[in-house]
C-alpha cells in the first residue's frame, strides 16, 4: 500500500460521478434560507398568548431544493439537518419560539426566551436551533407564544418608509443539510 502525504498532493480531480452527501452542487452541505417576507410598511402580524404558527412564505436561497414551503410550513426530506430560526417579538413581554414537527406531532426544540415589555426593550428576537434527522419527508412550522398579545405588530414592527421601499422580513429559518 502506498501512503501519500498532504505535502505530496498538488492537485486533485474528482470524477463527474462523485456526489456529496447533502446535494449535487459540489458542496459538502446544502443551505436553504426561508422567511416571512411582507411588502414595505407591512407589520409582522398579531402575537398571541397561546402557541401560534409564524408566517413563512419566501425562499431566499435553496440551490439544491432541500425545502418546500406551503401554508406557513416547510417540508424537508430524509436526511440530517442543522436548523436555526429567529423571530421578532414586539411589546409582547416574555416570548418563546419553537420548532414544531407537524408529521411527528412534537416540539423538537424550544428557542431562547426574550423580553420585550413596554417598560424595557420594545423589540426582541427570540431564536433557536437543533439538529434533526427525519427518515422520510416531514412537515414543520415555527411557533411562538408571548405573555402579552399585541395586535398587528406583535410579530414585528415594520421599518416602512424609514428604510425605503424595501420588503419587510420577519421570521427567518436557516436550514443546513449535513447529509
Amino acid at each position: 500500500m502506498t501512503v501519500i502525504t498532504d505535502a505530496e498532493i498538488s492537485s486533485v480531480a474528482l470524477a463527474s460521478s462523485v456526489s456529496f452527501p447533502a446535494g449535487g452542487t459540489g458542496n459538502p452541505v446544502s443551505v436553504a434560507v426561508i422567511c416571512d417576507q411582507k411588502s414595505s410598511g407591512t407589520a409582522g402580524g398579531s402575537s398571541s398568548t397561546s402557541w401560534t404558527t409564524r408566517a413563512l412564505n419566501t425562499k431566499l436561497t435553496d440551490v439544491d431544493n432541500i425545502v418546500t414551503i406551503s401554508s406557513n410550513q416547510f417540508i424537508l426530506g430524509a436526511g440530517t439537518y442543522f436548523i436555526t430560526w429567529w423571530a421578532p417579538n414586539f411589546f409582547g413581554a416574555r416570548g418563546k419560539c419553537a420548532l414544531y414537527d407537524i408529521t411527528g406531532t412534537a416540539y423538537l426544540n424550544y428557542g431562547t426566551s426574550g423580553d420585550s415589555s413596554r417598560t424595557g426593550t420594545v423589540s426582541q428576537n427570540v431564536l433557536g436551533s437543533t439538529v434533526h434527522s427525519p427518515s422520510a419527508s416531514n412537515t414543520y412550522e415555527i411557533r411562538m407564544i408571548v405573555k402579552d398579545a399585541v395586535a398587528d405588530t406583535g410579530f414585528g414592527l415594520a421599518g416602512g418608509s424609514d428604510t425605503g421601499s424595501v420588503v419587510e422580513q420577519y421570521t427567518t429559518v436557516q436550514i443546513i443539510k449535513l447529509k
